[in-house]
């Protein structure tokens, strides 16, 4: 079956989860991120950019659309890693049938993916 509209699906992105894990002797807490999907097809629409000056530092942060196909198990809590930018996950929405397309709203930079 050939998708409709498979086209608009150029750009490739890599979808990731957060790991958290404990240092044994410290208890320190860290967060590193594995993979969960790669070279998924998606639309990727940047947006206007922002900066802030805060701390005598300049802070940019870029909105973005990213559309892509439907796929079980998908979370704000996960990252979007494309042209080797990182996206954080501000809000996921679905088609009306919920099972075809995400339409996730994401921003990089201000934070540090954590």
């Amino acid at each position: 079956m050939i998708a409709v509209n498979s086209y608009k699906y150029r750009h490739r992105v890599a979808v990731q989860r957060p790991v958290d894990s404990q240092d044994d002797i410290t208890g320190e807490l860290t967060r590193s991120w594995r993979n969960v999907h790669t070279a998924v097809p998606a639309e990727v629409l940047t947006g206007p950019g922002r900066e802030l000056h805060a701390a005598n530092t300049k802070l940019a942060e870029t909105s973005a659309r990213i559309k892509m196909r439907w796929f079980p198990g998908l979370l704000e809590s996960m990252r979007i890693l494309w042209d080797s930018k990182v996206f954080d996950i501000i809000s996921i929405e679905t088609d009306a049938t919920a099972r075809r397309e995400y339409r996730l709203r994401v921003r990089d930079g201000m934070s540090d993916g954590s």
